[in-house]
């Protein structure tokens, strides 16, 4: 999918250099040749996350309570820690000024990567039959990462640019699309368990150093854009620019795998070592809005900098999802269950999908030059 959205967007981009070669129409007056016509950036970024990526990670499971509860087993999962991402980024761009100056085009490349210490998530655990268990564990995610790019082409509009009122020829009203994707890594290898287990239950309670849980969660967008930017320039060398944007996903899918490995101790002391995989696809959707601000210097002619400011909140929400637990054959066999536990293990989930808010702040340092 990333790659048709790449080719869609290359092939917007030679069309906006073709458009850039159009000559200009008697209703609109052309850009001065003497005009810088394009100019590309290269920006450094210090990003800060609060990740909705990760709290659905942490909630997913919990659309599968019902199928549970069905086979005899309560479980439900509650994050007390989000932690909040921190790490540093890089973004490339171009604008293009088209020959009417009613137009402009705009791309974006851009990706970072980052950690954050420690999230928990607490599950509660209630099991009958043979293997009776009514426990909380509490996970603790210590090695967590988050990556995070956007690809995009964005067209802005200037309505005003032939007037002679400088307030308002630099208002431009953008439209666009962009590629949008966030990956999650987590990691547990410290848990702590409390509660009632009967004789046979392999959980017992105390801290457990011999189970790791490792969860990956991808989340990819086709999103669309609309905005307002503005522009106003001061003493020949200083600009500042401003802009908000709303942006609403079209298409929307993602990949949840929680992958758990450790040792059970069953009675008459056998030890089993044990590894589970629950897995699935699942359709998200997002929805949100960005604010940013900018001041840029300009050495010469051709070449500036730019100090940054960014703010976005979104919603990011599951709307649906494939992730299972394995069919549930051996619950008939252990008397947890009957033929029906097969089936609420076969059926999709039947509880309520995760709703998450992703807050992103941003400080860049841009390198720009026109050509």
């Amino acid at each position: 999918m990333l790659k048709r959205i790449f080719g869609i967007l290359l092939v917007i981009l030679s069309y906006s250099e073709a458009f850039a070669q159009v000559p200009p129409t008697s209703s609109a007056d052309p850009i001065p040749v003497s005009e810088k016509r394009r100019s590309t950036y290269f920006k450094v970024t210090a990003d800060a996350v609060n990740s909705a990526t990760t709290r659905n990670a942490l909630l997913i499971e919990n659309a599968l309570f019902s199928n549970r509860f069905g086979q005899g087993k309560s479980v439900h999962f509650d994050p007390v820690a989000n932690p909040t991402y921190r790490g540093a980024g890089i973004e490339w761009g171009m604008t293009i000024k088209h020959a009417s100056g009613f137009f402009r085009s705009n791309i974006l490349v851009a990706a970072s990567a980052l950690s954050a210490s420690q999230a928990q998530n607490n599950v509660s655990n209630q099991v009958g039959g043979f293997f009776a268990e009514n426990s909380v564990t509490n996970y603790y995610f210590s090695d967590n990462k988050l990556a995070t790019a956007r690809v995009g082409y964005y067209g802005d509009f200037l309505p005003f640019h032939n007037t002679n009122n400088s307030f308002l020829e630099k208002i431009g009203i953008r439209v666009g699309l962009e590629a949008y994707g966030n990956q999650i890594d987590l990691g547990s290898s410290l848990n702590n368990k409390s509660g009632s287990f009967s004789t046979f239950s392999p959980s017992k309670p105390g801290i457990d150093f011999f189970t790791s849980e490792k969860i990956k969660y991808s989340e990819s967008t086709l999103n669309a854009v609309i905005g307002l930017n503005y522009e106003i320039e001061f003493a020949k060398k200083h600009k500042i620019n401003l802009g908000v944007e709303h942006f609403q996903s079209v298409y929307g899918n993602g990949n949840y795998e929680n992958k758990t490995s450790g040792i059970n101790s069953f009675g008459g002391g056998m030890i089993i070592p044990t590894s589970t995989k629950i897995h699935g696809e699942v359709t998200n959707k997002i929805n949100g809005n960005r604010l940013f601000l900018g001041y840029a210097y300009s050495f010469t002619e051709t070449f500036s900098i730019r100090f940054t400011y960014g703010l976005t909140k979104a919603i990011h929400e599951v709307i649906d999802s494939q992730v299972k637990d394995k069919p549930n054959a051996a619950a008939i066999v252990l008397g947890t269950g009957d033929a029906s536990s097969l089936l609420y293990s076969m059926a999709n989930p039947m509880s309520a999908n995760p709703r998450s808010v992703d807050s992103r702040n941003q400080f860049g340092l841009a390198f720009e030059f026109k050509f």
